[in-house]
């Protein structure tokens, strides 16, 4: 078994948004870092495929149209 070095990414989010994100990562069975490491990924992983992934656009598009 490799073990990678690790290392920690520090953000400031608002609380809400913070408490929201949490409890809808529990209703997923997982904690926030394992959706925030999976996150990570999918935008390495498409962005190495040439993709153009804007996470947050679809929603920002639909409080535009409210």
């Amino acid at each position: 078994m490799t073990t990678e070095p690790k290392t920690v990414i520090r953000t400031v989010i608002d609380a809400q948004l913070k408490a929201e994100f949490e409890a809808a990562a529990q209703g997923n069975d997982r904690v926030s870092s394992q959706v925030l490491r999976d996150l990570i990924r999918e935008y390495v992983w498409r962005f190495s495929k040439g993709e153009a992934w804007e996470p947050g656009q679809e929603t920002k598009r639909r409080r535009l149209v409210k």
